[in-house]
């Protein structure tokens, strides 16, 4: 591997610990539902967690009405969507993650962020960890639309045209094998998963070899031991 003179990282269990989101989310959504209700938000919040602990994703807000059919209104399956995607999450980086984007700034490494999920989450994730200045380019793939998440290539060629740097100069760090390294491996760039027990994806392996990482590491703190990165 060459010098690299631009990485871009993933947002979600990347730079922060995705878990710590939604549990947040849940949280606010039970101090919601116990204004509409007698029933306590620990109850509310735990119905949640545990289904979630079981590894059920996607349609949790239904089986939560689903149990207390008391809730039940005109539009209220939305209306807790819109609550969840639009609160104020109580989240933070992960303890190496600004530490590694001064690493990167001093060697006058160019950083970016390339993040997927409903625009309004992800806006409200940014501002909460305080990462709005942070990265340049900083893209939210849904600005764009749905169909432009990754691993549609647009953002990573965006990203290129911007930096105008050669394929070869530029890192992807993600940890979804489903959608985070195929397209930059496609365009040259170098591609690393960051792999900790404490993701969501942890035990999920790529599909193929077309999917997987060049290379794997545990934590940020492991960059900084790179050649690619020791001569900057």
């Amino acid at each position: 591997m060459g010098l690299i003179r631009g990485v871009t990282f993933d947002l979600d269990d990347t730079l922060y610990l995705e878990k710590e989101y939604i549990k947040s989310g849940f949280t606010h959504i039970a101090s919601y539902l116990q204004k509409l209700s007698d029933i306590s938000n620990d109850r509310f919040f735990n119905y949640l967690w545990d289904l979630f602990e079981q590894g059920l994703r996607g349609n949790l807000f239904n089986k939560l009405l689903e149990a207390y059919p008391e809730l039940s209104s005109p539009g209220i399956l939305e209306t807790l969507i819109h609550e969840y995607r639009c609160h104020t999450p109580n989240i933070k980086p992960l303890p190496q993650t600004l530490a590694t984007i001064s690493f990167f700034k001093k060697r006058d490494i160019r950083i970016g962020l390339i993040s997927d999920g409903p625009l309004s989450s992800q806006q409200a994730k940014i501002k909460a960890l305080g990462f709005d200045s942070l990265f340049d380019p900083l893209i939210l793939t849904d600005t764009w639309g749905r169909q432009f998440w990754k691993p549609h290539p647009r953002s990573f060629e965006k990203i290129s045209a911007t930096w105008d740097c050669e394929p070869d100069e530029l890192m992807y760090i993600g940890d979804n094998p489903e959608k985070d390294f195929v397209s930059p491996k496609k365009l040259g760039w170098h591609t690393i998963r960051i792999r900790s027990e404490e993701q969501l994806r942890f035990q999920q392996d790529p599909v193929s070899t077309n999917f997987a990482p060049d290379s794997e590491i545990s934590s940020l703190k492991d960059l900084e031991t790179m050649d690619a990165f020791r001569l900057c």
